[in-house]
């Protein structure tokens, strides 16, 4: 799967059964928003739309796996290297808060998932059962401990090659 680099105006979706509701919608991080609203004019509906969608792109910029320049994107693409990845206040307290729901929920949650994604072929691909050597190597560069974090700098790694957010 994969995404424009460049952002689309949102355009009015139309959904039979919804009466007069006001729809709008937009891709991004590899998958579909959309917002409804009614009550209000649909300039005003339009209007505030078109902020939170900003709102999206602006969090798509950082946070987007989807992104090679975004923060995940050049934490990934640096993860076994050794490299530190400074990344914005907004990045590292979302990981910060992501690795927490991960200790909280004792790995229900876990924000390194992405090999094992990988490996089943759920990125980019049409999904299949690894083998189940891919799939421990997968789960090998997987969890809470492949992730090192600087607060000093702000800056974040991943300690292992094929780790990823």
């Amino acid at each position: 799967m994969s995404e424009p680099e460049h952002h689309h105006r949102p355009a009015p979706v139309s959904r039979p059964g919804i009466g007069d509701a006001f729809r709008i919608g937009v891709s991004a991080m590899g998958t579909r928003f959309e917002l409804a609203g009614h009550g209000l004019p649909d300039s005003s509906l339009r209007a505030a739309a078109e902020e939170a969608f900003e709102e999206i792109h602006r969090l798509e910029d950082l946070l987007s796996l989807y992104r090679p320049q975004s923060d995940i994107g050049r934490i990934n693409a640096a993860a076994g290297s050794g490299k530190w990845v400074r990344v914005s206040p907004v990045t590292y307290q979302l990981l910060e808060l992501a690795l927490r729901v991960g200790r909280d929920t004792d790995g229900g949650f876990d924000p390194t998932v992405g090999p094992v994604v990988r490996a089943w072929g759920f990125h980019g691909g049409n999904g299949s059962r690894p083998a189940p050597t891919a799939l421990a190597a997968a789960l090998g560069a997987c969890g809470p401990a492949q992730v090192e974090l600087d607060p000093e700098s702000g800056s974040i790694r991943l300690r292992v090659p094929g780790a990823q957010l």
